[in-house]
């Protein structure tokens, strides 16, 4: 891709974060912001250096979409922000957490959808032509718990086999005063790499 049209899909990205944060806020009951950091397109081995984890395991909460835009966006986070955000959600000490049990499962996964769809939609707004009968299709989120390179390696698989470079796009999250470190990640499959040019291109016009 090029640096015009990274820029373009950065300002996309920009909306949906503050659409994200606008949904987030009534959803936690407290100000919610959200950092775009970087939008980046970047060779397969790049693209599991985005998530620094060290040794440890990330969780993953992932949206599935189809239609206009179609790939993974992705909410990924460490145990100690997950189960902070949890807390607060479920209204529940902190202390009190100290695994993930089904309840903070399940309001990590809510937030996910929350979160992936006001992007999704973002995106399918601005892009989606007019007259198109393609819609957005997204899935329930998924809950997993693993080692970023393997996720990362995983999600990127379908743009590898036809493109060198991925697209990756990293969030930052704060509540109230307090940081979580989570990152979105979007990672449009092959199909929608190859439409996004001229999707960018017929978004600059109208």
């Amino acid at each position: 891709m090029t640096e015009q049209e990274i820029s373009q899909l950065q300002t996309l990205f920009q909306q949906g974060s503050k659409k994200a944060a606008e949904a987030m806020s009534v959803w936690c009951g407290r100000a919610f912001r959200i950092h775009l950091d970087a939008l980046r397109c970047v060779p397969l081995e790049e693209a599991t250096q985005v998530l620094h984890a060290g040794d440890d395991p990330l969780c993953f909460c992932s949206v599935a979409a189809e239609g206009v835009i179609s790939g993974q966006m992705v909410l990924a986070f460490d145990d100690v922000s997950g189960l902070k955000l949890a807390a607060l959600l479920t209204d529940r000490a902190a202390e009190q957490i100290v695994a993930w049990d089904e309840l903070s499962t399940a309001a990590m996964l809510e937030t996910a959808n929350i979160l992936c769809c006001a992007y999704l939609n973002a995106l399918f707004e601005a892009l989606d032509a007019p007259g198109s009968a393609a819609g957005l299709m997204p899935s329930p989120p998924r809950f997993s718990r693993e080692y970023a390179e393997s996720a990362v390696e995983f999600l990127v698989m379908g743009q590898a086999l036809e493109f060198d470079q991925v697209l990756i796009a990293c969030t930052r999250f704060m509540i109230e005063d307090s940081f979580l470190n989570c990152s979105l990640l979007f990672v449009p499959d092959s199909q929608t790499m190859a439409a996004l040019p001229g999707l960018l291109s017929a978004f600059t016009e109208s």
